[in-house]
């Protein structure tokens, strides 16, 4: 048999699932819901025998249901008779079935994506235009089906919570949902407690060259020019940015922002709110976060592991493992980004001024998946 080719009883019952689906008042969830799985999961998943038996017991129900909810002739031989103890135990096959198949598609995420190649008009009643029309028209209510306790869906996924992962995930709300993942509370990270200020452009005497000069001298000249660049030209709409998110900045008698002058800087230029800058621009940003309706923020929620898989030699992430510390219960995150923000490593070391959440997982997780790792030293 053809690698990827489907033995004949388990494509007879997909065309009996297809034609439970051109039954017009018969769109039942549970047949959309399995569609929906086999064509992200792909041929391969047929083999396995749980899922073989999902397809039996959800076949044997459509066809009790029929077109109206009751026995359709067309479909079984002999018809099921009307009556309570029929419907219960139609009803006990359809929870079965979901339950067997949310075990089942928990399994290995690393398939969601791939399409199988058996879908084609010759081996069921409906075309396959027609059979991706409906798949793409209950996508979001599948999808919403496994939307429970120990999985969730996402567009992006961000874990941190310091100032890189909230400022991303503020931006990127504008184009779909967010969740934020933290293992501890929200404003326990590097940002929280950092304290001189932020440097930038901001006095008419001063310039990015300037500013790039001293950056470049005092990074011992190691730094990515580009990257310098770019944070030093787009540092003042930055600062600006976050005081309109609401920060608030100190400043001066003549109202002006009051720009402190610190090691390495050759101009006043430290935009700073006393000594707990990195507070305030936390609390700001968490503020922010709060009134978007697009993010939602799990505190207490320890990544594992990134979930991967591999596609044409190359390596692909669609999400996360977590624990929740609380429940101890280990939750799923889905997404087609995901964005690590999780800090550095400073308490891998005996001695640290860093944070205790600074413990370097982001980058072990990173490693795991074969990410390119850099400037580690």
């Amino acid at each position: 048999m053809p690698r990827g080719a489907i033995p004949q009883p388990e494509r007879d019952l997909l065309c009996a699932l297809f034609r439970c689906l051109v039954v017009p008042r018969n769109s039942c969830f549970c047949c959309l819901l399995i569609l929906e799985i086999t064509l992200g999961f792909g041929a391969s998943t047929l083999g396995n025998p749980r899922i073989l038996i999902g397809f039996r017991a959800l076949v044997s129900f459509l066809q009790a249901r029929g077109r109206d909810g009751e026995p359709d002739q067309r479909l079984c031989k002999p018809p099921m008779r009307r009556g309570d103890a029929c419907r219960q135990r139609s009803h006990a096959g359809f929870w079965t079935t979901i339950s067997s198949f949310r075990r089942c598609a928990q399994l290995d995420i690393s398939r969601l994506g791939s399409m199988p190649r058996f879908i084609c008009a010759r081996s069921a009643t409906v075309s396959q235009q027609h059979v991706r029309h409906r798949v793409s028209a209950i996508r979001a209510s599948a999808l919403s089906c496994f939307q429970d306790d120990t999985t969730k869906f996402f567009d992006f996924v961000v874990i941190g919570s310091g100032v890189a992962g909230l400022r991303y995930a503020l931006e990127v709300s504008k184009h779909g949902s967010v969740a934020i993942i933290t293992k501890a509370e929200p404003h326990e990270s590097n940002t929280n407690y950092a304290q001189g200020g932020v440097s930038a452009v901001l006095c008419p005497s001063d310039s990015v060259e300037s500013h790039m000069k001293d950056t470049i001298v005092a990074g011992a000249y190691l730094c990515d020019e580009e990257t310098v660049r770019i944070v030093c030209t787009e540092g003042p709409e930055r600062v600006k940015e976050l005081i309109a998110m609401g920060a608030s900045f100190d400043h001066g008698e003549d109202g002006r922002l009051h720009l402190a002058r610190e090691g390495g800087h050759s101009h006043n230029r430290i935009v700073h709110s006393a000594d707990m800058t990195g507070r305030e621009i936390e609390r700001a940003l968490l503020q922010a976060v709060d009134n978007d309706d697009n993010i939602s923020l799990f505190g207490h929620h320890f990544a594992i592991d990134l979930l991967t898989c591999q596609k044409n030699g190359e390596i692909h992430c669609y999400g996360v493992d977590s624990i929740d510390i609380e429940t101890q219960k280990v939750v799923r995150f889905i997404s087609k980004v995901t964005l690590l923000a999780s800090g550095g490593v400073g308490h891998i070391y005996p001695t640290t001024t860093n944070p205790p959440v600074a413990t370097g997982d982001g980058i072990a997780m990173s490693h795991r998946a074969q990410a390119v790792i850099s400037n580690m030293e």
